[in-house]
């Protein structure tokens, strides 16, 4: 059984409004009841559109509102002639309740082990706002756990939700290439055998870390800077190193021409 929340205010507060042919003048709300409670903290926005001229752009506002909060579906918008003016129609349609929660692509843990510290759990009706706030979490709990970056749900097309089941793909990134600049030869093989980080393994902060300090280390290198370059269907990230090599009419770190 559906629920009617009604607005139609001409008598604001017990003070008498005309309002002008093309103001809003009432609301119609029409929701599941899984959304009444959702709604309800809505009603004051509504309330304050009531004698404001009526344009599609607040219309548009109020199905944002709606959409905002996660759990509805749909919403269907119309408007009627009430008290001189127009009286705003909303049909609000809730998600689905949510039969099940999988994930997919998960090879350092159990994927229960992730969807017990989901806010989202089967039977509620489906709250985005709450599911993204949970997948956002994801590469938090691979660092808090293993030390592991780059582990996350990067793409819209890794998120399904059908007939109720709710469906995740994780992807763990793994090393792909390393890529030296600024040296060559020697120097950039010297390089290449102080990174630690093995091609095809999933990325550990402090592997990563201390091989960065260990080329910087290096008596050839002045400088260093580093990005990662994302391979989104591969799921690797090769590892950009900029070198900017040591002048040699220099001394080597740490000693002086004196020495």
């Amino acid at each position: 059984m559906r629920l009617i929340l009604a607005i139609a205010l001409l008598v604001l507060w017990g003070m008498a409004a005309v309002a002008a042919p093309t103001a809003i003048t009432g609301y119609e709300i029409v929701a599941d009841p899984a959304l009444i409670s959702g709604i309800k903290p809505l009603k004051p926005k509504f309330v304050a559109n009531v004698g404001k001229p009526y344009s599609r752009t607040l219309l548009l506002e109020d199905v944002r509102r709606f959409q905002m909060l996660g759990t509805v579906g749909m919403v269907r918008a119309g408007e009627q002639s009430f008290k001189q003016g127009k009286k705003l129609l909303y049909r609000v349609e809730a998600n689905p309740a949510i039969r099940s929660i999988t994930l997919s692509g998960v090879s350092l843990f159990k994927p229960e082990e992730i969807l017990k510290r989901f806010q989202t759990r089967p039977q509620q009706i489906l709250d985005y706002n709450r599911l993204f706030a949970d997948i956002n979490a994801i590469p938090d709990y691979y660092m808090e756990k293993k030390g592991i970056m780059y582990a996350d749900v990067t793409d819209l097309k890794d998120v399904a939700v059908r007939d109720g089941h709710v469906k995740i793909h994780v992807r763990e990134f793994k090393m792909g290439d390393l890529v030296v600049k600024g040296v060559k030869g020697p120097e950039a093989d010297l390089i290449r055998k102080s990174f630690k980080v093995k091609k095809g393994s999933v990325i550990n902060r402090a592997t990563l870390l201390a091989s960065l300090h260990d080329i910087f280390q290096l008596s050839t290198v002045k400088d260093l800077d580093w990005y990662p370059r994302f391979d989104r269907e591969r799921a690797t990230v090769s590892m950009i190193l900029q070198v900017t090599p040591v002048d040699e009419s220099l001394p080597p770190k740490g000693r002086s021409r004196a020495d």
